[in-house]
C-alpha cells in the first residue's frame, strides 16, 4: 500500500519541486517583472462583506490602499478595515512570504536570530542580500495594485519584518496591528518585556496596541519610542462593546451556564492540577445536579486537544463519567461573544471572555480554589486584583452555590459591573466601541507622514 501511495503521489511532488525550482531560479537572477504576476495571483482583495476577490484594477479618487501581510494571522483586523469606507484592504498569505525569504535565509534558526541575527553571522549577511531583493521587487509589486501602506499582526512575526523595513524605506509606512495585548498579569508583562528586549528596535512607522497596559510595556521593553506605539483599542470589540449598552437579561427556556475552561502548562505548572481536576470535575457534577441547566464548556479550539487529555484524566481520577449527561456540552465551535449574550452565568479562569461577560451585564462566577490561592501563583493569575468584580469560589461547594444563586440573578450588580468596566478598558479595549475609527485614522496619518518625502522609487534593472 505504501508503494502504490507513493506512486500516486510522485506526480504532485515533481510538481511542487518543479515550481520550487523555478521560483528560485528566478530570485536568483533578480528576475523581478517575471516574479510579478506570481505575487499578484497571490494577493487578494478583502470586500466589503469580508470576503475574499480578486483584486479590483484601478482606485477610486481619494481611496487609501492598504496591504496587509500575513493575512491568515489577524483576529478579523482587515476584515473590519475593508468596511471603512475610502480604505480599500489586500491581502498577502504568510506562505508566499516565507516563499522569499527561504530562498535567501536557511531555516531553523531560533525566531529571534531571525528577528535580530548576531552581528557578522551568515544569518546577518542573508538577510541583507534579502533585503535588497526586497529593494527591487516590492516598487513594481505596490505599483501594480498601488499600495499606500502596509501593515502587519505581530512585531515578531519574521516572514513580516524584513518586507516591512524595506517598504518603510521605500516610503511606505510599515503600521503593526498587534494581535497580542494580553499583559493582563505582572508575570505576563515580564515575559512579553524580556522577549521584547532580544528585538532589534521597531523599523516601522507605528504600532497599535489594544491598551495602554501593552503600550507601557512596549515603551519599557526599549523597542519603540512612545510616540510610535498607540493605545486605540480593539476593533473587533467595537460591535461587541455597543451591543452590550443595549444588553437584556436573555430569555432561554432553559437556563445556560457558559464555562471557558483554563489549562495546564507554562503559565499554571503541573502543581495546580489538582486544581484544575477540583474545578473541572465540579462542574460536572453540577450539570449532574441540575439536569434541567445546560452547561456549555467551550475549550480554545487551538488547546482543545491538551485540554481533552487533561479533562479526561480529571474525569477518571474523580470517578466520573458523562457519557449519559445530555445537559453537558463540549464545543469549541462558535462565536464566544454570541455564546456569552445567550448565556445566563458565564464562568471560567484566565481568560478576557469574563470581562466581556460582565460588560455584558452576566453574572461570572470564577473557580479560585486553595490549591491556586497561594503566592507563588498571583503573578500568574489575569486581572486577579479586578477579582472584587466577580464571584470567586474558594472551594467547590462554594462554586455550586455561588452558579445556582447567578442564575437566580441572571444580570450583574451594579457596582460590580462599573469596576468590570474599568477593568475592561484598562486590559480589552476602549469603552466607546470607536477602534476601527481611530485605526482608519492613524493609518491615514501615517500614508500622510510619509507623503511627499518619499525618495525616488527603486525599479527594477
Amino acid at each position: 500500500m505504501t508503494d502504490v501511495w507513493s506512486l500516486l503521489t510522485l506526480p504532485k511532488k515533481i510538481l511542487r519541486a518543479t515550481a520550487w525550482a523555478g521560483l528560485r531560479a528566478l530570485v536568483q537572477a533578480d528576475a523581478y517583472r517575471a516574479l510579478l504576476p506570481i505575487y499578484e495571483r497571490a494577493i487578494r482583495q478583502i470586500d466589503s462583506n469580508g470576503r475574499l476577490r480578486e483584486p479590483a484594477r484601478g482606485r477610486r479618487d481619494g481611496e487609501l490602499t492598504v496591504l496587509a501581510l500575513s493575512a491568515e494571522q489577524y483576529r478579523k483586523d482587515p476584515q473590519v478595515l475593508a468596511g471603512v469606507a475610502g480604505i480599500r484592504v489586500l491581502v498577502l498569505p504568510q506562505r508566499w512570504q516565507t516563499r522569499l525569504l527561504l530562498q535567501f535565509v536557511e531555516p531553523g534558526h531560533p525566531w529571534v536570530d531571525y528577528m535580530n541575527p548576531p552581528p557578522g553571522s551568515a544569518l546577518e549577511r542573508q538577510k541583507a542580500r534579502y533585503r535588497r531583493f526586497l529593494r527591487g521587487f516590492l516598487p513594481l509589486l505596490y505599483e501594480r495594485h498601488g499600495v499606500d501602506c502596509v501593515i502587519g499582526p505581530h512585531v515578531h512575526y519574521y516572514p513580516d519584518a524584513d518586507i516591512g523595513a524595506v517598504s518603510q524605506t521605500l516610503g511606505l509606512p510599515f503600521v503593526v496591528l498587534h494581535r497580542e495585548n494580553m499583559v493582563l498579569s505582572s508575570f505576563l508583562c515580564e515575559m512579553v518585556w524580556h522577549r521584547l528586549r532580544l528585538l532589534k528596535p521597531f523599523e516601522g512607522s507605528q504600532i497599535i496596541v489594544h491598551n495602554e497596559a501593552m503600550r507601557e510595556v512596549m515603551i519599557g521593553g526599549g523597542f519603540v519610542d512612545e510616540k510610535r506605539v498607540s493605545a486605540l483599542g480593539c476593533v473587533r470589540m467595537d460591535e461587541f462593546v455597543r451591543s452590550c449598552a443595549r444588553a437584556e437579561p436573555p430569555r432561554n427556556a432553559r437556563k445556560r451556564i457558559l464555562f471557558f475552561p483554563f489549562y495546564t502548562g507554562w503559565t499554571f505548572p503541573e502543581p495546580v492540577r489538582p486544581f484544575f481536576n477540583a474545578a473541572h470535575a465540579t462542574l460536572v457534577r453540577y450539570a449532574m445536579l441540575r439536569p434541567d441547566v445546560d452547561v456549555h464548556i467551550k475549550p480554545k479550539a487551538k488547546f482543545e486537544a491538551a485540554w481533552r487529555k487533561d479533562f479526561d484524566r480529571a474525569l477518571n481520577e474523580s470517578g466520573l463519567r458523562i457519557d449519559a449527561l445530555a445537559n453537558l456540552r463540549i464545543d469549541c465551535s462558535g462565536d464566544a461573544q454570541e455564546l456569552i449574550l445567550k448565556a445566563d452565568v458565564v464562568s471560567g479562569l484566565q481568560t478576557t471572555t469574563l470581562l466581556e461577560a460582565g460588560l455584558a451585564g452576566r453574572p461570572v462566577v470564577i473557580p479560585y480554589f486553595k490549591e491556586i490561592d497561594v503566592e507563588e501563583y498571583n503573578a500568574r493569575v489575569m486581572f486577579r486584583d479586578s477579582f472584587d468584580c466577580f464571584d470567586v469560589a474558594h472551594d467547590p461547594d462554594e462554586f455550586i452555590a455561588m452558579l445556582d444563586r447567578a442564575l437566580a440573578h441572571p444580570m450583574l450588580e451594579p457596582n460590580k459591573r462599573e469596576g468590570v468596566r474599568r477593568a475592561f478598558s484598562r486590559f480589552v479595549s476602549d469603552l466607546e466601541g470607536q477602534a476601527t475609527s481611530r485605526y482608519a485614522a492613524a493609518i491615514r496619518a501615517a500614508v500622510a507622514g510619509v507623503a511627499g518625502h518619499r525618495g525616488p522609487q527603486q525599479s527594477a534593472p
